[in-house]
């Protein structure tokens, strides 16, 4: 067992954190949310490997068939955007993202800094817990995760949008739901939504 899991596990054991909850918004460039960390070791601020402003988290120093996640809650339809990076075993040990124990994503292998979007929809509140998580055996790379810049953009109320039928264009108010809706993303006019219908964003309709 190395020097730093041995000082995590001390610190987990005698019940003092490493950092606060403030150190760790600002390390995710994030005060509108709260986060958490724990399981075997939790999370950590540090400022070695950073994609944005002076500080990033990187997961705990675990062992095999260990995990390691910080989390957070966010409430009713959004977008969470954040920047990820992973050093381990592909394809064995991997940083997965969750919402409402649901997975969404995973890295492995040797990821630098990449961007990843999730929509989270329905109302309520919504758990998004990032784990990075060991296998039963072997380890290459760093052997950890890295998370940063984590955006959470919530849905508006209302969302105007305009549907094309046969030709002829109707307005209609549409539900938060449909925000985000990966329907909406394919070209102008060539989206197809059911029975005939196509969908498009007001700013796209002439």
């Amino acid at each position: 067992m190395n020097l730093k899991r041995i000082i995590a596990l001390a610190l987990c054991v005698l019940g003092i954190s490493a950092f606060g909850a403030t150190e760790i918004q600002e390390a995710l460039d994030c005060t509108d949310l709260e986060f958490t960390t724990g399981e075997d070791v939790g999370w950590t601020v540090q400022s070695d490997v950073v994609h944005t402003g002076s500080s990033a988290l990187r997961s705990g120093w675990i062992d095999n068939d260990e995990q390691s996640y910080v989390e957070t809650t966010v409430t009713g339809t959004g977008m969470l955007e954040f920047q990820w990076k992973v050093s381990s075993e592909r394809n064995y040990d991997e940083l997965s993202v969750y919402v409402d124990n649901e997975l969404r994503a995973s890295i492995s292998g040797e990821q630098d800094w990449s961007a990843m979007s999730v929509l989270v929809r329905g109302t309520g509140n919504h758990k998004v817990q990032w784990v990075y998580e060991k296998d039963v055996s072997d380890y290459s790379g760093s052997d950890c995760a890295w998370l940063d810049a984590v955006k959470w953009t919530p849905a508006p109320e209302k969302m105007t949008m305009k549907f094309v039928l046969n030709g002829g264009v109707l307005k209609s108010v549409g539900s938060p739901d449909i925000w985000g809706d990966d329907r909406l993303h394919g070209p102008t006019r060539a989206t197809v939504y059911e029975k005939g219908v196509s969908i498009v964003p007001l700013k796209d309709v002439a």
